[in-house]
Formats: C-alpha cells, sequence, structure tokens
C-alpha cells in the first residue's frame, strides 16, 4: 500500500504504541504510590536484590547484598552492572529501575516495529501486532518491575532476528572458514557480513548476561548456523555470547562459589543426579509438558509450545521458502521447550514473557503476511473460522493478561506492607545488626549489617547444603550462632518446625489479600532468649507504623 494512502504513518503507529505501553505504567504507579505515600515500591522484592548488590558494589566495591563477603545472588550479571553504572552517575535512587525498563520497552517496541516494517506490513497490520504484543506479554507489567526482564526481552529478539538476517541477506554459507576469508554472498557486500555478524556477537552476549535461561537461544541460533555452513561464525558467537558469564563464573568459582548464581541452581529444575535425570525424563518433563499447572504463567509457555508448531505447518509452504521465519520458529519452539522443562515457576508475569513477546510479534507478521493463504480461508466463512480457532488458542495468554493486569497494583502493595515494612523496621532497630532471613532484597538495601539468607540464594553456606543434601535444622543454626545473628525474620512455612523451636517466636506479621508474597505472615525470632524483651519493646512501637493492612499478633 503506498504511504500516501495509508491512513497512519509509520510514526503515528510508534507512538500509539509506546502511549499503549506508557498509559497502563503512568496509572498503575501513579494508584501504587498514592498508597505508599509516594514510596517507590516494585511487584517483587528481586528488584531490591538488584538495587542492594549495585549500591554494595559501588559503595564497597563488593559483589554481594552486603559489604562482608562476596554473594553470588544476582542471576543477570549486565543488569547489576548496569544499576551500578547507573548509581555512580545519578546517585542511589529507587526509581532508576522503572526509568531504565520503560526505556527498554520503548526500544522494544521501536524494534519491534522496525522489523515489522522490513516485512512489507501495514501501518495497520503493524498497529494491531503491538498492541496485541504489549498487552499479551504483558509488557507494562515487565517495566513496572523494574527488573532485567524487559532488557531480556529486548535482547532476544534482536539477536533472533539478526540470525534471520543473516540467513536471508547471506544465504550462500562460507564453510568453515575463518570470519576473516569468509566471502559474502552474491550480491552482498563484505561490510553486511561483518555488520550482521557484529550483531551476533553483541546481542548473543547482552542477552545471555542478562539471563542464564537464553543460553537455549544462543545454542540453538549457532548450532542452526553451524548446520546451514556457518561453522567458524556459529563457534565464534557462542563463545563471544557465553564470555561474560564465563568471567563471571571464573570470578565467583575464586570466591568460594559456584559457576552459577545460587538462584539460577536453586530455582532450575536441571537434574543433579543419575537418579534425577531418570526422574526428570520419565515424570518431571511429562508432567510438565501435557498437564496444566495452577498457573496461567507457565500455562502461557504450554500453549506456545502448541501454537508454534501449529503456525510452522499451516504456513509450510512460506516458511520453505523464507529461511529467517523457519530459524526464528524453530528458535523460539526449542527455547520453549527448554523452558518448560527447566523453568522455575513464578505467580507473577516474567519468565515466560520474552518467548511470549517474540512470538507474538512473529506469528502476527506470519498472519498479517499469508493469511490469505490458508486453505481453509477457501471455504465460504472461513476467515471467521480461522479468526475463531485463533482466538480459542490464545484465551490462555488473554485470561493471564487480564488476570495480572487486575492485580498490578496489589503486587506493590503486598511488596510494600510487608518486605518494605520489614526493610524500615530493622533499618530503624537493627541497621548495623546480623540478621537471618529468607526474602533477601528490602532488608538489604536498606540496612548495613551481615545477613545471613536461610533460603541460600545470598549465602553460599545455605546453597551449598541444598545441593549437596545436608541441609538441616541443625546446620541453620549453627550458622547463625556463627554469623552472630540476633534476629531472625522468616517466614514459618518455609521451614522445619524443629529449627523454629530453637528459637523464640515474638511477634507475626499478617498481610490482607497476598498475591504475590511468599506467605501472607512473617515471623521475628529472637535468637538469643535474652534480647527477646528488646525485640517485643521495638515490635510494639513500630507498629503504629504499619499501613492498615498489616495485623500483629504477639506471643
Amino acid at each position: 500500500m503506498p504511504q500516501a494512502n495509508q491512513k497512519l504513518s509509520n510514526l503515528q503507529v510508534l507512538l500509539i504504541a509506546l502511549l499503549a505501553l506508557l498509559i497502563p505504567v503512568a496509572w498503575i504507579e501513579w494508584r501504587v504510590l498514592h498508597y505508599t505515600h509516594g514510596v517507590m515500591a516494585y511487584p517483587l522484592d528481586d528488584t531490591f536484590i538488584h538495587m542492594a548488590i549495585a549500591k554494595n558494589l559501588l559503595v564497597n566495591h563488593v559483589w554481594g547484598i552486603t559489604k562482608f563477603g562476596f554473594e553470588s545472588a544476582s542471576s543477570s550479571p549486565f543488569y547489576t552492572v548496569l544499576m551500578t553504572g547507573l548509581f555512580k552517575i545519578f546517585g542511589v535512587h529507587t526509581v532508576i529501575p522503572l526509568i531504565i525498563n520503560i526505556i527498554a520497552g520503548m526500544l522494544f517496541l521501536w524494534a519491534a516495529q522496525r522489523w515489522l516494517q522490513r516485512q512489507g506490513l501495514s501501518t495497520l497490520s503493524q498497529l494491531i501486532i503491538l498492541l496485541l504484543v504489549n498487552f499479551l506479554t504483558p509488557l507494562p507489567l515487565l517495566v513496572i518491575s523494574g527488573m532485567e526482564h524487559t532488557f531480556q526481552l529486548l535482547f532476544c529478539f534482536l539477536f533472533i532476528i539478526a540470525v534471520a538476517d543473516v540467513v536471508e541477506k547471506l544465504p550462500a554459507a562460507p564453510g568453515s572458514a575463518p570470519v576473516a576469508a569468509a566471502p559474502a554472498a552474491p550480491g552482498s557486500p563484505p561490510h553486511t557480513f561483518l555488520r550482521l555478524l557484529y550483531s551476533l556477537y553483541l546481542f548473543g552476549a547482552l542477552m545471555v548476561a542478562t539471563r542464564y535461561e537464553c543460553l537455549s537461544i544462543l545454542g540453538l541460533g549457532c548450532l542452526l548456523l553451524f548446520i546451514r555452513g556457518w561453522r567458524w561464525p556459529a563457534i565464534s558467537v557462542g563463545a563471544v555470547g557465553v564470555l561474560p558469564i564465563f568471567i563471571f563464573g571464573l570470578y565467583a568459582m575464586s570466591k568460594g562459589s559456584y559457576f552459577m548464581p545460587n538462584s539460577v541452581l536453586l530455582k532450575s529444575s536441571v537434574p543433579t543426579s543419575a537418579h534425577g535425570l531418570v526422574q526428570f525424563l520419565a515424570e518431571d518433563l511429562w508432567f510438565k509438558l501435557f498437564f496444566s499447572p495452577r498457573d496461567y504463567n507457565f500455562l502461557a509457555a504450554q500453549r506456545l509450545l502448541l501454537l508454534l508448531p501449529l503456525f510452522y505447518l499451516l504456513f509450510l509452504p512460506r516458511v520453505r521458502e523464507r529461511a529467517g521465519y523457519r530459524y526464528m520458529l524453530i528458535i523460539l519452539m526449542g527455547a520453549t521447550l527448554a523452558h518448560i522443562a527447566f523453568a522455575y515457576p513464578s505467580r507473577f508475569p516474567r519468565y515466560e514473557d520474552y518467548l511470549v513477546g517474540c512470538s507474538v510479534t512473529l506469528m502476527g507478521a506470519m498472519v498479517a503476511k499469508y493469511y490469505r493463504e490458508l486453505p481453509m480461508i477457501r471455504i465460504k466463512g472461513g476467515e471467521w473460522i480461522a479468526v475463531a480457532v485463533l482466538i480459542i488458542l490464545l484465551i490462555p495468554l488473554f485470561i493471564r493478561s487480564e488476570k495480572v493486569f487486575r492485580k498490578a497494583k496489589q503486587y506493590c502493595v503486598n511488596v510494600y506492607e510487608q518486605q518494605y515494612q520489614l526493610s524500615q523496621f530493622v533499618h530503624t532497630y537493627y541497621d548495623s545488626t546480623p540478621v537471618a532471613f529468607n526474602d533477601i532484597g528490602a532488608i538489604s538495601f536498606y540496612s548495613r549489617g551481615d545477613k545471613l539468607d536461610l533460603w541460600g540464594l545470598a549465602s553460599v553456606e545455605v546453597a551449598k547444603s541444598k545441593r549437596q543434601h545436608y541441609f538441616s535444622p541443625a546446620l541453620l543454626d549453627s550458622l547463625t550462632h556463627e554469623h552472630g545473628v540476633r534476629l531472625a525474620i522468616l517466614f514459618d512455612t518455609w521451614f522445619d518446625p524443629a529449627l523454629l523451636h530453637r528459637w523464640t517466636k515474638v511477634a507475626s506479621w499478617h498481610n490482607q489479600n497476598n498475591v504475590i508474597l511468599g506467605d501472607d505472615s512473617v515471623s521475628f525470632f529472637s535468637i538469643e532468649a535474652a534480647d527477646t524483651t528488646v525485640l517485643r519493646k521495638n515490635l510494639e512501637e513500630y507498629e503504629t507504623r504499619l499501613p492498615k493492612g498489616v495485623g500483629v499478633s504477639y506471643y
């Protein structure tokens, strides 16, 4: 369609898409800030983990949630380093994660529209696809999370389309020749080859350094390039892609930690023994693939594993003709399978969002370009049948987005009422005192004392005990004494009563309408009986500062 005949310009499409992102973000944040009286609250305590490490790295030059030693608690080296740099430039402000996520979300929409333009889509098609991507991902929720997942979506999309560009613009494979000697495809100047190769280097390294699960996308992209004949480029792209996390892994090991971050090791479903591998293949994997989970976030990934192969088959002639689309579909199918097999389920939409955003963009482009070629379209009323089938298949994604948008404010309110209040209590009365806990973000960011993470995401002693199967109440109790802990703040239901009975339970805070917290109630324990009276006095004094939605019980 000629540009003059289009009702919308490309710029107008982008502006509408950006508004569709920014208006929900502004609305959610305004409601949250009104409730919190201006306190910046995020829907996840994990956001404060990045900020705590970044702040500590900037001030004390130690990678950890405290200044007392290295702690591999961040699963995103890139995001933590980025946060440290921004804290250095602009100061330590809690609004920075929101701002940079807004920028990353806007960049993704801009990159997606640029790619849709290159596919020859009308501006109306571009707008519909971008709005669907914005809602189904859902991109506004990623932005308000203040986490690295918006960057993960951006870098994964850029890497995948870079792979597609290589196979479409450089169809003549150079074999196993070195990069310097690799000839460009006929009609393609050498600088085109180098530009595409550098894009793969850059986006491959960025996406893996942003989230470790992007290794599946990197591996699949390199494997497909290798099979196509681009052997040396495939190997070099893979090597450069893993280089950042390889360097970080060696650094972590030099500090006595694991090669992978604790969170990656403890949250993933990767088997650690021969027996575990057999059980995983015989039971766990099949259950994850074919049985509906309790939450719509994991179901969204399951549905992608149905939709992506279906699109491959429905548009098979075009997929055979367009190597770029074929490779993009294969990479996304493989990454989705890996996600279902190994990912940790979450009540907040984040782990699978990069797959949803990339897949909806690709599938939307294929429908817009080729839907008239579908066999059922030739039947009378076939267009409506096709639309109805597509809507039915996408229902889990729509329900998922509707649910999380409805709970968006409450996510942040929960964290403000529990994790933020805990951090302020510790900051007020135990700022330099060693504390044991299981949710490590806000408390670490707002206080300076030593911290013992009894769940293991930060404390390597606990992580090792879980990995090597000697995690026990006696071990945790001994670690609290080794660290000089005076106060433990825990979810009772997460720990063996045999551990909790060793200490004195003083009080519990109870939250209403919990949609994201690890438990409705969090309890305070005095490690030494002599500290009980002071702890109770401090809790009673702080109770007057608690939001109305928080109840208190004393024991």
